[in-house]
């Protein structure tokens, strides 16, 4: 019996009754193209190209120009005659399949079949000096067999005979070559079970969902990559407790005829082994893609793309660190690992010390023959209870016998809080294929309650690693409250109108259920006996207590009406005085406490917080209640944790999620981004990628008009998110329409739209309509913005002094400039540039006025100016630096602030602050405001000193400090 559909049908067509001699009627009539149609052969060969595929087709032509070449290089004289050109007509003929590159054809009738022997010996080692797999060489057979029969032309049967002898040898050559390791050979070793669940956690821990959830669906439905490829909703369907899937083909049944439903099951037990919360998480997190096709891994991408990319990642995945490195190579040999061995390694677990033999050809997608093809195939308790035992439920356990997370109502897209989780999630699935006959709600449904049962590990990998791709699952972002309203709504015990069977169990399951009863109740039964033994140990033991403390009462009260003093009543005074004590601390503290802000309080104004609202979080105290997201550490207030990364490359949806919501990061939520500031970041990464990114993106679109919800993030709901959605799509299509140039571009990471929304893209870019934004946003510098003539200060004390130098030669001719270029010729000082303003002259006078007070009481103390004195102001030799010059310059201008001297020495005794006693020290300072001579070290002690503006201020009272003169406050 062939296990090829298709050779079970050429045997039928040879053994057909048929007549070649009678003419085909109608053949040759004028009119038969009219009846036939124009079309009729272009319809015709679009149905008989689904007879193999396009890769098949290559690969033998490929095939065949290989031998065209040998014998043009090798065998020149058979290639003129052997061997044709293929002329224009043939090469634009689609029937013919030479795709427009392949310009030489082998010439089938009359093929010497020597030259091909000869051509085949040639190919039977690599490159590498290895034997070739038999199957190799048997397809240039199959690929002349192929060229032969698109030209219409047949071989001889010689031809055929010592084909078929030479590849019959050298299959037993191959197998004589194995033992000698002389054969080529990539085939995949078995990955196990324990290989299996490792790669499981490694793609929870990284975030990475495709690897996840491909790698669960292919071992539960035990294929090849290949048949998980073109996987869609299409292909799956809900049957009692599990979920079918169906391949549409496979590679031994291209008809699709024997494709029958695999089951796949939940696992309640191990989250890291669940298929339905790893496709829960896969969708939430792709659900914009998903929303625009079914497929759920080919998006408009070619056959087998989706199944390269997993194999890439899956490699990355495993040779991500050394350690990953060493434990794969204990379960495989180096390079046999591929995606490959999944389907061996299931087959293996699945079928090793099993007592009852589930379905395992069928899943397997194995034939024994018609009598199992037709009775045994549809036996579903044992393709039940294969999809059980490869979800990673244990066979020998009483759990293998429970149900899988569901919800404990019939219909849960009812219930509010469900239905507003399920449109956050899934929403843009939902909306586009809600309407088809292979609506994923019921599947979806199935996967967040699962998602909402294993929630807790899953956030313990986002808060393990917060760069964690579930980061961006709106799921996962939930508050603490909402998840627990959720995981209230699931149970795993049977309900009616919902799920009552547990399918797939083998009758031992029952008999271990029931020895695991017996077995509860034998415990239960030990321990109450124990515990009875202890209770009644323990009032043995407090009889005894309380006879001893009874007749020490009686003793004590016998003394006390004695009159006598004890000890025990010396411990009830202490006692009593201490609790007074501490009820008066408590108050003083809870209205203490009332006084603080509130952020202080932990939430609790009324009452002292408890310890567990001050939670250390990523390095920092949180002080507020975890929903304001107040950070404290490095000694300043932040609005993010210590360790916060924004999420990694969010789409846009996901972005504006966070920019209205809030994103829950570890243990800690992070408020809406919108309400960050970048000052409030800790790095400065964070804070150049805020105004890069995220600012410079939704400032461009709230500056076009989008209207972003007003309310809190508690109260922003999945309706204004989805309808702020479509609103930004429009806008952008609108505004940047050169962004969308591209296919699934609406996939793009926030920082790509960021980059095109820039000033610069949009005019390098952008339309005549895109530029209009840009005209509208160059406005005028305001008037305050706007300098004339503005020269920049030089500075106080010079590197180069004689640049300065040369800047007074080349002023000459501008009196502005060469006043701020002023040197002093014999000390070399530059001076400040000299400033007409009111402040200025007041603070040169004031410096003048004090040397000179200075001097005066130096002389009358008998205090000599050493050179540690205040020294006297630069005059430089220019007279407009001159007190007279300075004078002039006040009468001109006006004082429009007084500020009173600050550095004027007084008397030596006590200053005008209160409390002073300071008999020997001299008052060198002056208050700022009413000009009383006060001692330095009482200003700094008071807290009556400041520096502002370069100017040193002190005060002889509070009420002076915070009234300047002038109208200036403190």
């Amino acid at each position: 019996m062939n296990r090829s559909g298709s050779s079970i049908v050429k045997k039928h067509l040879n053994s057909r009754t048929v007549d070649n001699t009678t003419a085909i009627l109608g053949d040759g009539a004028t009119n038969a193209e009219d009846e036939l149609g124009h079309d009729f052969k272009q319809r015709l060969q679009k149905t008989l190209s689904h007879e193999k595929t396009d890769k098949t087709r290559r690969d033998y032509r490929n095939r065949i120009l290989r031998m065209t070449k040998y014998f043009q290089q090798k065998c020149f004289r058979y290639f003129e005659v052997g061997v044709r050109k293929n002329t224009s007509a043939e090469m634009n003929d689609p029937a013919m399949y030479f795709y427009d590159k392949y310009e030489y054809d082998l010439i089938y009738a009359g093929l010497n079949v020597d030259y091909v022997l000869k051509f085949l010996m040639d190919q039977e080692r690599t490159a590498a000096g290895n034997l070739r797999t038999k199957a190799d060489m048997q397809k240039f057979r199959d690929a002349i067999k192929w060229g032969a029969q698109i030209r219409g032309e047949a071989l001889s049967q010689e031809c055929w005979d010592k084909l078929d002898l030479y590849l019959f040898s050298y299959k037993r050559q191959v197998a004589a070559g194995k033992g000698n390791g002389d054969v080529q050979t990539k085939e995949a070793d078995p990955i196990t079970k324990e290989l299996y669940m490792l790669i499981c956690k490694w793609a929870s821990e990284d975030g990475n969902t495709m690897v996840d959830f491909w790698t669960k669906t292919q071992w539960n439905c035990m294929s090849r990559c290949g048949n998980i490829d073109y996987l869609g909703f299409s292909n799956f369907r809900i049957v009692l407790d599990a979920h079918a899937v169906t391949h549409d083909t496979t590679k031994k049944d291209k008809d699709g005829d024997r494709c029958f439903a695999k089951h796949i099951y939940a696992n309640h037990e191990y989250h890291y082994l669940c298929q339905w919360t790893a496709m829960g998480n896969y969708c939430a997190l792709y659900k914009n893609e998903l929303g625009q096709t079914q497929k759920l891994f080919m998006w408009n991408t070619k056959d087998g793309s989706a199944a390269k990319k997993y194999q890439e990642q899956l490699k990355a995945l495993v040779n991500k660190t050394e350690e990953r490195r060493n434990i794969v190579s204990s379960h495989c040999r180096k390079g046999h690992f591929n995606a490959y061995g999944l389907r061996k390694g299931a087959a293996s677990y699945a079928s090793s010390g099993t007592t009852c033999a589930p379905s395992l050809s069928s899943i397997g997608d194995w034939s024994m023959g018609s009598v199992f093809d037709i009775y045994w195939r549809f036996l579903p308790v044992g393709d039940h209870y294969l999809g059980q035992i490869l979800s990673g439920m244990d066979p020998m356990k009483p759990s293998f016998k429970t149900l899988p997370p569901h919800w404990k109502m019939a219909n849960p897209m009812g219930h509010p809080l469900i239905r507003e989780v399920m449109n956050a999630n899934f929403g843009p699935i939902l909306k586009t294929h809600s309407e088809a006959d292979y609506d994923p709600t019921g599947l979806l449904l199935r996967c967040l309650a699962c998602m909402v049962w294993h929630a807790k590990s899953f956030q313990e990998y986002i808060a393990h690693n917060p760069s964690n791709e579930l980061v961006k699952v709106p799921f996962y972002n939930m508050r603490g409250s909402e998840i627990d309203a959720l995981q209230q709504l699931i149970t795993v015990e049977p309900t009616p109108d919902v799920m009552t069977t547990v399918t797939g169990v083998p009758p031992h399951i029952e008999t271990t259920c029931q020895m695991k009863a017996i077995h509860d109740n034998l415990i239960q039964l030990l321990a109450q006996t124990r515990i009875s033994e202890d209770n009644q140990k323990q009032r043995d033991e407090q009889l005894k207590a309380d006879l001893v403390a009874a007749v020490h009462h009686g003793i004590e009260q016998n003394a006390i009406s004695n009159g006598n003093i004890t000890a025990k009543g010396i411990n009830d005074i202490i006692q009593k005085h201490q609790d007074a004590t501490n009820k008066q601390l408590t108050e003083h503290l809870q209205a203490m406490l009332r006084s603080l802000p509130p952020q202080f309080q932990g939430g609790q104004p009324a009452q002292i917080p408890p310890p567990g609202n001050q939670v250390q979080q990523g390095g920092g105290l949180l002080l507020q209640k975890p929903d304001q997201g107040k950070y404290f550490y490095t000694e300043r207030f932040w609005s993010v944790p210590e360790d916060f990364e924004f999420p990694p490359k969010p789409n846009l949806p996901q972005a504006l999620r966070c920019w209205l919501k809030g994103i829950r990061y570890g243990n800690n939520y992070v408020k809406p981004f919108r309400q960050l500031r970048p000052k409030d970041l800790p790095t400065t990464a964070l804070q150049s990628q805020m105004r890069v990114e995220w600012q410079k993106f939704f400032k461009y679109l709230e500056n076009n008009g989008l209207e972003m919800p007003s309310n809190t993030s508690e109260e922003v709901t999945e309706a204004q998110l989805e309808r702020t959605t479509d609103e930004m799509w429009d806008l952008l299509e609108k505004k940047v329409s050169y962004a969308f140039t591209r296919k699934n571009a609406k996939s793009h990471c926030l920082s790509t739209f960021a980059r095109k929304v820039s000033p610069s893209e949009i005019v390098k870019n952008g339309n005549p309509s895109d530029k209009t934004y840009l005209e509208s946003r160059q406005k005028a510098k305001p008037a305050a913005r706007q300098y004339k003539n503005r020269v920049r200060p030089l500075a106080k004390n010079p590197k180069y002094l004689r640049r300065g130098k040369q800047k007074t030669t080349a002023n000459a001719t501008n009196p502005a400039r060469l006043q701020q270029a002023t040197i002093h010729a014999g000390a070399g000082i530059l001076l400040e540039p000299i400033d007409h303003s009111p402040r200025v002259l007041n603070s040169t006078r004031y410096s003048i006025e004090a040397n000179a007070e200075q001097d005066r009481m130096m002389e009358e103390y008998g205090v000599g100016r050493g050179p540690t004195g205040p020294p006297a102001v630069a005059i430089g030799h220019h007279d407009q630096t001159s007190p007279t010059y300075l004078q002039e310059l006040i009468d001109r201008f006006g004082i429009r602030h007084p500020y009173p001297p600050i550095s004027v020495p007084g008397p030596l005794g006590p200053c005008a602050c209160a409390g002073c006693s300071k008999e020997l020290e001299l008052g060198r300072h002056r208050c700022a405001r009413c000009n009383i001579v006060i001692h330095n070290n009482c200003a700094m002690d008071r807290n009556w000193y400041m520096q502002k503006n370069g100017e040193e201020m002190c005060f002889c009272s509070d009420q002076c400090k915070k009234n300047l003169p002038g109208g200036r406050y403190l």
